[in-house]
């Protein structure tokens, strides 16, 4: 029998490489954070990260996108950690 694979990501924080279940998946829509919405352009950040500072998430996801995300969204970032 064939083995099925398993996918696996990177979170762009840590760059550690996790299984995909382990992952949360957000997106940068109109220059706002949110949980992915079945298009466009995504990102994963591990269970470990999301607990750690989130201005350090935030600092990585400007960087990445050249945004300039503020504290104000990372209010907005905690709301979308707890709505996901």
């Amino acid at each position: 029998m064939r083995e099925k694979n398993i996918p696996v990501r990177m979170c762009i924080v840590c760059k550690s490489r996790l299984t995909k279940e382990s992952l949360h998946r957000f997106q940068i829509k109109d220059g706002i954070l949110k949980m992915f919405e079945k298009s466009g352009r995504s990102f994963y950040i591990c269970e470990a990260c999301l607990n750690k500072n989130q201005h350090k998430i935030i600092k990585t996801i400007n960087k990445k996108y050249n945004l300039t995300l503020s504290c104000k969204s990372d209010e907005n970032f905690k709301e979308t950690i707890s709505d996901g």
